[in-house]
């Protein structure tokens, strides 16, 4: 094992360039991360939040987007700086009815009125599975020059099943997109599965 660790951690070979990557190489030629809200959200990628039904994930990514849209802190967590971002939320849960109330609620919480300065977060409501809906979103982040994006959730953005490898592959390559090709940080809320759930207690109960 000792022996394969060392193979392996010498370095990476990429078989159809022939490159090698040294893993050996000093820290200081390695990139420093580029953070959207520091230790927590890479700036430029994907993130996935996992979390049961009624969790409040909606709820907190609501605010997210409230601070990213003002370069206020997150819940005890700094935004890498506090220069205010456009935010879109594209939701395949709620309403814009519910959304308003969320919105309305957390102004009122974080900034004591209902006004807010200038609105830098917009709201896509969402039924068709996320291949579909990309020239429409590309087209908005480029309009109002998005740069944080909440996707809620993945399971309906996926158009199926997740779990399926064609259903998932295709929902990547499309959040790819939005972060490789338009600079946007993307965030996706999942639910935890009740098979998933199921396996956790059972881990649980063999101790």
């Amino acid at each position: 094992i000792a022996e394969g660790v060392s193979l392996v951690s010498d370095a990476l070979i990429d078989s159809e360039s022939l490159s090698s990557l040294d893993l050996a190489a000093s820290g200081d030629q390695i990139a420093p991360e580029r953070w959207a809200v520091k230790n927590l959200i890479p700036a430029g990628g994907m993130s996935i939040w996992f979390g049961d039904s009624a969790s409040l994930k909606t709820l907190n990514c609501h605010y997210l987007a409230v601070c990213m849209s003002s370069g206020r802190d997150w819940l005890g967590f700094e935004m890498a700086d506090d220069t205010p971002r456009n935010c879109l939320i594209i939701d395949y849960e709620n309403t814009f009815e519910v959304y308003k109330s969320y919105h309305l609620r957390m102004l009122l919480g974080a900034n004591g009125s209902t006004s807010w300065p200038e609105n830098r977060i917009r709201y896509m409501s969402a039924s068709l599975p996320i291949t579909e809906m990309l020239p429409r979103i590309v087209a908005a982040v480029r309009q109002h020059s998005t740069r944080f994006i909440i996707i809620d959730s993945a399971a309906l953005a996926s158009g199926g099943d997740p779990g399926e490898s064609s259903e998932s592959l295709a929902f990547f390559s499309a959040v790819r997109q939005l972060t490789d090709e338009e600079g946007c940080t993307v965030l996706v809320l999942a639910h935890v599965t009740k098979a998933t759930r199921n396996e956790n207690k059972t881990a649980e109960k063999a101790g």
